[in-house]
């Protein structure tokens, strides 16, 4: 119970306590209290008769009266005067009390759940539309990167390793296609120190680490990922990474210019108790191998050694991950493999049911009459054109 809503109860207590206390005591100490209304006034009007006088003798209070009479107990009872101040003075102290520690909270104290909610809206309001470079057109849409994402496929280039006790480990199984989605619960179930997705220039990388931090600020990692944990997804672009930094302070850098008033004090419980995870993008966009090679160290230093409870996922080219680059530890590593025509037909399909939807509304029509015209592009016939449908843009 917070301290408003202690002091609200002592003064409910207050106000009920002496009005339970008075309305007892009037109710047996004063047995004319039971007299009717009409037997009161066929009294008053006896009197009169009987003394005419007394019509115009100045009135004085009766006894008898029951309100008249619980006054004067009340005067005559020193003990109930204490009790009250008594309660008076508790209540006063105890909202004094609550006063001074709001007045004297600790700086480094916040409110997590309105900093946690202020946090992952920053993240969706940043990352949820995919961003589309590289051509103009006539109409700019944007475009949610959940409506449009497709499962990507991934060769796992190690199903699992078992350590021994000299360190070292050794292949169990052979490699072998999966969804991601599949692969990161592999990772995660297995104790993996975290997931190193590598993939060709545009396989969708950034856009898949993205998605998993959708999943996770939306609160949709169980449908989605079939994954139950609660993570706070923390996503860093690998080529804005100050190696000399510490992950705290590479997590809060990015955040300052945006004001949302964070400070290490937020993420910092959630990385030391395994409840975050860390979505590091675009090794291979590290300009050197020599940066590289610090990078891949202030990884295994400061993410896996400093919070080894906190899962990693690490997104590269081929051509970014090798040498001195490759990551120390127990990582399992997927490959992205190429769309193939069902989905790539799917990623069309999307598409341009997001573009319709938006351009005119979300109905039924507008979400299917796109299926034809993504078969024709994904089937790539450029001379056999969809009929009945033509492009408003």
């Amino acid at each position: 119970m917070n301290d408003r809503a202690l002091c609200l109860l002592f003064v409910t207590i207050l106000l009920l306590l002496p009005m339970a206390l008075l309305a007892a005591v009037e109710l047996t100490a004063w047995p004319d209290t039971t007299k009717s209304v009409s037997q009161k006034y066929a009294t008053a009007d006896t009197t009169t008769r009987n003394n005419p006088s007394a019509l115009n003798s100045p009135k004085t209070a009766n006894p008898s009266d029951s309100t008249w009479g619980l006054i004067e107990w009340v005067s005559e009872h020193d003990g109930l005067w204490s009790l009250l101040a008594l309660l008076g003075g508790i209540g006063g102290a105890l909202w004094a009390f609550g006063k001074r520690r709001r007045q004297h909270k600790p700086k480094t104290e916040i409110d997590t759940r309105d900093a946690r909610q202020r946090y992952l809206d920053y993240l969706i309001a940043t990352h949820q539309h995919l961003p589309v470079a590289g051509f103009e057109t006539n109409l700019r849409v944007p475009i949610p990167l959940e409506k449009v994402f497709v499962t990507l496929q991934a060769r796992m280039a190690e199903l699992e390793r078992f350590r021994e006790d000299g360190g070292e480990g050794r292949e169990m199984a052979p490699d072998r296609s999966v969804t991601v989605q599949e692969a990161l619960q592999f990772a995660l179930g297995k104790k993996y120190n975290g997931v190193v997705i590598l993939g060709n220039p545009g396989a969708g990388k950034t856009t898949l680490a993205k998605y998993f931090l959708l999943c996770f600020a939306t609160e949709k990692a169980k449908v989605n990922l079939n994954l139950a944990q609660k993570f706070l997804p923390i996503l860093l672009f690998l080529r804005e990474i100050d190696p000399q930094k510490s992950l705290l302070d590479n997590i809060l850098s990015p955040l300052e210019k945006h004001q949302l008033n964070l400070t290490a004090a937020f993420f910092e419980p959630y990385l030391r108790e395994g409840k975050a995870i860390l979505l590091l993008d675009g090794l291979d966009e590290v300009p050197t191998e020599e940066k590289r090679r610090q990078v891949s160290q202030w990884i295994h230093h400061q993410a896996h050694l400093a919070f080894p409870g906190c899962p990693v996922v690490v997104t590269s080219r081929f051509s970014g991950y090798r040498g001195d680059a490759v990551l120390p530890g127990h990582y399992l590593r997927l490959e992205i493999q190429d769309y193939h025509l069902a989905q790539v037909k799917q990623f069309l399909e999307n598409w341009l049911t997001a573009v319709e939807t938006h351009v005119h509304e979300d109905s039924k029509h507008w979400r299917t009459r796109n299926k034809k015209p993504a078969t024709c592009i994904a089937a790539s016939k450029p001379r056999r054109p969809c009929a009945n449908w033509r492009s408003t843009r």
